[in-house]
């Protein structure tokens, strides 16, 4: 098997390489493109559509994507009914959680506070696999989260963000709930292929959300052309996608690792402000970005940094 060097003399399987570069390249695309939600959910919602009616059409489309792609690529789905049975409720409870409590907490606090607060995710992530499975987090895992942290505060907007206990409590709730579906899905998923994970969660929360528009009493088809195009742009750029590429890059590296590198959505959500909606970017939103970019970099030492500490 053909080996590299590393930095301290030892050598690597160049398989391992591959297979770390397969998965952090997967964990960034799934968080860039998971930053258009703002885009395309809030103007879904600007367009007349409650919460509970855009997320249901957002994982129809999710639905339909990923079915498709089953079909086209003749997808022989693993049948562990136990796996599928996980798939089904944890992306319901855990993604649906975090998928609603993310919109209803903006409306409370704004999009900018929201964001810092539901970013705190990795930190939760690591803690579950500390607390219950034992898992050493080096020091380098504590930089990143801190750096992550401090430039998603220099991101965000003041202008957007006011304070309020429900609100907060609600993008708290968001960032636990997804930090659980991170790990649950490594942990009680592995048997099932991304693509047939991806369609169960999806499935799961289409039922749940049409389920939750009946009975708010607000289910309707979009009728205009525009609120088409941002149902189809969450349910393709902003679920479908970056949920495949999420459960893909877990079968490579660690829920932690995966985490940390997906948290580019608050750089796409500046880089969309500037290039789509036209909006300016300070000095202090370019730093931020930097750190974020830096710490994505930074967590890919983590080989490195666990032989040094041992």
């Amino acid at each position: 098997m053909p080996q590299c060097s590393n930095t301290v003399g030892e050598k690597v399987p160049m398989s391992q390489i591959t297979k770390d570069t397969k998965g952090s390249v997967y964990a960034i695309l799934s968080g860039f493109l998971y930053g258009f939600i703002g885009y395309f959910g809030i103007s879904a919602l600007n367009d007349d559509l409650s919460i509970t009616n855009m997320l249901f059409w957002r994982f129809a489309v999710s639905t339909a994507v990923i079915g498709a792609l089953l079909i086209y690529k003749r997808h022989q789905i693993q049948v562990n009914l136990s796996e599928i049975i996980k798939a089904f409720l944890f992306g319901a409870l855990f993604y649906g959680g975090s998928a609603i409590t993310y919109f209803m907490a903006s409306d409370y606090i704004g999009t900018g506070l929201s964001m810092v607060i539901v970013f705190t995710y990795p930190i939760f992530v690591l803690l579950s696999n500390a607390i219950f499975d034992g898992h050493k987090i080096t020091n380098l895992y504590y930089i990143s989260v801190t750096i992550i942290m401090i430039g998603t505060i220099m991101l965000v907007n003041g202008e957007d963000m006011h304070f309020d206990y429900y609100g907060v409590f609600l993008a708290l709730a968001c960032a636990v709930t997804y930090a659980a579906y991170v790990v649950l899905s490594k942990k009680q998923m592995s048997h099932l292929d991304p693509l047939t994970s991806s369609f169960i969660v999806s499935f799961a929360n289409c039922l749940l959300f049409f389920a939750m528009a009946i009975f708010d009493k607000t289910i309707l088809i979009p009728s205009n052309l525009s609120t088409w195009l941002d149902v189809a742009g969450v349910g393709l750029i902003c679920t479908a996608l970056p949920i495949l590429f999420l459960l893909e890059a877990m079968k490579y590296i660690s829920s932690e690792k995966a985490s940390l590198l997906s948290v580019l959505e608050p750089v796409c959500v500046v880089v969309i402000g500037v290039h789509l909606l036209h909006e300016s970017l300070s000095l202090i939103q370019i730093a931020g970005i930097v750190l974020i970019l830096g710490s994505a970099v930074l967590v890919q030492f983590e080989k490195l940094s666990k032989q040094i500490t041992s």
